[in-house]
């Protein structure tokens, strides 16, 4: 008996876990996506705010770093200073035509030159032929003097007459010029100029920019544009004439209201020291944006795969907490509905999942209790029937065999007669034995008292056998007459056509696992596939035999052992038949001896 629940593990199991996947995933997702949106403008924010920072640092070091050239060369100014004392006899300063030497050679990265104006005339510079041409830069000179008599001063840019001066004359870069004026006893003697250039002074910071692309202008103290530069990535960099840059950046002022007004990404640096330039650096957003978008995808997965993470584990939570009460439930009306009434649903929770859970196993016990009152009654009525069935085994073959044993006393020996007597009392007291259980070597032993008959009956021409007991078999219990209908079908149904050739049965046990396997083999006239199906079912059109038919076999072996056991019957017409008996080496489900329970031990569970 099975109870059946047509899809219903379908609809508790999959259909129910995957709604309530969708109704948690969705919600997930967009909030994993808002918080991606969040996150990524926040962290843009964060991450702008830090290359600003790293952008005023930038600049404040580009800013000390001019600072300290600026300090440098005016601190050059201050050593020449007592050189242009010594000497003047015929305008000859030779030391300091050795000095200035020594010091052009180790600045001339951003000196175009140095030279001292006497007043009476006497021009000592390096180098020689730049001041013999550098009108430009001695008038400036003079004016500076005029302007701040008692200290260094600086000149706003200017652009030289002289054709190839300076590292960057080819772009036509501005100079600058530090002018001191030199006194002896508080009487002017002359000026001491150095020419500097701003295109090398920026050149050589520009090792501070290599973490962006970005544009350092540098101002005067009137806010005109002094000079720029463009710092790329790998330190180089790319001087732009001030006439041809961008008119936003022409004016410090104008500069500062269209960086305003565009957000723009920036930091300023005064140079507090002579000549008071201002520092702009300006730096690239798109680079910062292409910057950040490495570091917004690997965030952004990182996000994704987190939330996809918790996700999962609260999906596996929540089915653990909620669809797998479900699951259990499912598949314990599985287990009960093919025949486990044994199978408990073990969820020991106080919720409404417990509540069931309890109230479908007390009905399972009751299903259970009810079957096994069933299955007694039906038992009870099987065995009269059994006992019925065996009373009815010996009346023709019982006839016969006395008939021939009769027949024996007149040609026979004494000892065979007695045999054959012998053979006939073990049959007869094995079939009329009460108890339905034996051995399955008493088994085999009563078919050998009953081959011998059906030999003493037949003649020994119809048909030889072999027995094979496989090792352990020999003790198993097994149902009683289990063999006996198969071999009388075999010599009946089998040998007794056979037109031409001799007939042979062969018998063997074996153990597979836990399992009793005993094949019944002959190689008689075979059956016919549409009555085979019909022995199966126990209707064989007319063809009868003396004993319990195989069909009846079957279905002892199922009712006792379940469903997983029991005959399997083949044939093949004019090669053989071939029966396979399985059942448990154990024993389970046997029918109990004389004196125990009539209900078996397997009836509290359907097969």
């Amino acid at each position: 008996m099975k109870l059946k629940f047509p899809n219903l593990k379908l609809r508790l199991g999959q259909s129910a876990f995957l709604r309530i996947v969708v109704l948690l995933t969705v919600p997930c997702i967009v909030f994993t996506a808002l918080i991606v949106a969040v996150s990524r403008n926040y962290l843009y924010d964060f991450f702008e705010d830090v290359q600003r920072e790293s952008l005023r640092k930038t600049t404040d070091q580009i800013s000390l770093s001019l600072e300290g050239s600026i300090q440098q060369t005016e601190n050059m100014l201050l050593d020449l200073e007592p050189y242009c004392l010594n000497g003047g006899k015929n305008r000859s300063y030779p030391e300091l035509e050795e000095e200035l030497a020594i010091i052009y050679k180790y600045r001339r990265n951003y000196l175009d030159g140095v030279v001292f104006l006497g007043k009476d005339g006497a021009v000592v510079g390096v180098p020689k032929t730049y001041w013999f041409f550098g009108g430009t830069e001695k008038k400036l000179a003079a004016e500076m003097v005029r302007k701040t008599p008692r200290e260094i001063s600086w000149s706003p840019h200017f652009y030289s007459t002289i054709t190839g001066s300076g590292a960057n004359s080819s772009r036509y870069a501005p100079l600058a010029l530090a002018t001191l004026p030199v006194y002896r006893d508080g009487e002017y003697e002359g000026a001491l100029t150095a020419v500097v250039s701003i295109s090398d002074l920026l050149a050589s910071v520009s090792v501070y920019g290599n973490d962006y692309s970005m544009s350092t202008y540098i101002y005067e103290s009137g806010g005109q544009l002094a000079d720029n530069m463009m710092f790329h990535q790998g330190n180089t960099y790319l001087l732009t004439p001030i006439p041809e840059s961008s008119p936003e950046f022409q004016d410090l002022s104008a500069a500062r209201e269209y960086l305003a007004e565009k957000n723009g990404f920036s930091s300023f640096a005064r140079i507090e020291i002579n000549p008071y330039w201002t520092v702009l650096a300006v730096g690239d957003i798109d680079v910062l944006e292409r910057q950040f978008q490495p570091f917004n995808r690997q965030f952004s997965v990182i996000i994704i795969a987190s939330f996809a993470c918790l996700l999962t584990i609260y999906i596996f939570v929540v089915q653990w907490w909620f669809t797998r009460p479900l699951h259990q439930l499912s598949t314990a009306i599985q287990k009960v509905g093919g025949g486990d009434f044994d199978y408990r649903i073990g969820i020991d929770r106080r919720d409404e999942f417990g509540k069931v859970a309890g109230e479908f196993n007390h009905m399972s016990q009751l299903v259970k209790d009810l079957i096994v009152r069933l299955r007694a009654a039906d038992l009870h009525v099987r065995q009269s029937d059994m006992a019925f069935l065996l009373s009815q085994i010996n009346p023709h073959f019982l006839y016969n065999t006395l008939d021939a044993i009769d027949i024996m006393v007149d040609v026979s020996s004494k000892e065979e007669v007695h045999m054959a007597l012998g053979e006939l009392v073990s049959l007869l007291r094995y079939g009329l034995r009460k108890n339905q259980v034996s051995r399955l070597d008493e088994e085999l032993e009563y078919i050998r008292n009953y081959i011998g008959l059906l030999k003493l009956r037949y003649g020994s021409g119809l048909f030889d056998y072999r027995i094979e007991v496989g090792e352990g078999t020999g003790p198993v219990r097994i149902l009683k007459l289990l063999i006996q209908p198969i071999v009388e079908n075999a010599v009946f149904h089998g040998f007794h056509p056979l037109k031409g050739r001799k007939g042979f049965l062969l018998i063997r046990s074996s153990l597979d696992g836990g399992t009793l396997r005993v094949e019944i083999a002959d190689n008689g006239v075979g059956i016919p596939a549409e009555k085979l199906r019909a022995v199966l079912r126990g209707k064989t059109d007319g063809r009868k035999t003396d004993g319990i038919g195989i069909a009846n076999v079957d279905e002892r072996i199922r009712l006792y052992y379940g469903e997983n056991y029991g005959m399997k019957l083949t044939s093949k017409e004019g090669e053989g038949t071939r029966a396979v008996i399985r059942i448990p080496a154990s024993g389970r489900g046997i029918p109990p001896a004389d004196g125990e329970s009539s209900v078996p031990r397997g009836a509290g569970r359907l097969p």
